[in-house]
């Protein structure tokens, strides 16, 4: 029994480490997955309503993970940056070009991802608005 506790304590610590995430800022947040705006005009109101909330919750959890995974991403490429300029040696240059390429391309995808998430938002946001105005102003 004493094996497995700590067996299993250390995979959990292997697991959460950064050297396991992807990069020192982890893993990227997840999008949150919208109701289809005809299947949510289709709801009775108190449910659509009850869905909206539920989605405008959602999105803001997402936007406060999005904001701090990009703040990451920035701090990261400032220093790779900054550590390219002070460096010398040849494969610690590699490196860090690497990783700044690889935390470039996450926080640009993550950049594409958020605008994405905002239209589909928009979108929904407009169209319910514009079945229920009440329960818009409202909240």
């Amino acid at each position: 029994m004493f094996t497995r506790v700590c067996f299993g304590a250390l995979a959990l610590i292997a697991l959460s480490s950064p050297a396991f995430a992807a990069g020192h800022c982890g893993i990227p947040p997840v999008a949150p997955a919208f109701v289809p705006v005809d299947q949510l005009l289709a709801m009775p109101q108190a449910d659509a309503e009850a869905k909206v909330t539920s989605m405008n919750a959602d999105l803001k959890t997402y936007l406060a993970q999005r904001t701090t995974y990009l703040a990451c991403l920035d701090t990261e490429m400032t220093a790779d940056k900054r550590d390219t300029e002070q460096s010398t040696d040849k494969a610690k240059l590699a490196s860090l070009n690497q990783d700044y390429a690889t935390a470039a391309k996450a926080y640009n995808a993550t950049s594409d991802e958020g605008k994405q998430v905002g239209d589909a938002w928009n979108k929904i946001a407009t169209s319910y608005c514009a079945k229920d105005p009440t329960f818009c102003k409202k909240n």
